[in-house]
């Protein structure tokens, strides 16, 4: 599980537009739409490491969550796509307080990984995540 604790108040951005794009089909594997296995797991660049480091130095823990103090983890699963992008970004469990919001954020500007494998061929992977927000 991924981790971000704060106790500090941060910056506050505006929101970024949102991404229009069509949502990413992945072969048949078992009627899912996604492969159960693959012969090679996707990867961050660097891996987990980099996407722990990359986690915590992008996600900033949204004002309303920390005047509610909330704390806790939201669920996300989205496809790493053929290409190595993050497409289909949805929630599985919500947090609220802005914290969904944040998790798609930095999702959305994840950069591409190295995609899935099966049989030698890139193919679309549905991944889960689950990211935490703790107040220290």
């Amino acid at each position: 599980m991924l981790s971000f604790k704060s106790n500090l108040v941060p910056v506050v951005q505006a929101p970024s537009a949102p991404v229009t794009a069509s949502p990413v089909s992945a072969p048949d594997y078992g009627n899912t739409g996604h492969p159960t296995e693959v012969d090679i797991m996707p990867e961050f660049p660097g891996g987990m490491t980099a996407l722990r480091k990359y986690i915590s130095n992008n996600l900033q823990y949204p004002d309303e969550a920390q005047e509610n103090e909330v704390s806790g983890t939201v669920y996300a699963k989205f496809v790493i796509t053929k290409d190595g992008s993050v497409a289909n970004i949805e929630i599985e469990r919500k947090l609220g307080y802005g914290c969904d919001q944040e998790v798609i954020r930095i999702l959305r500007r994840m950069p591409k990984w190295s995609p899935g494998k099966l049989k030698g061929k890139a193919v679309n992977y549905l991944y889960r995540m689950p990211i935490r927000f703790a107040l220290q």
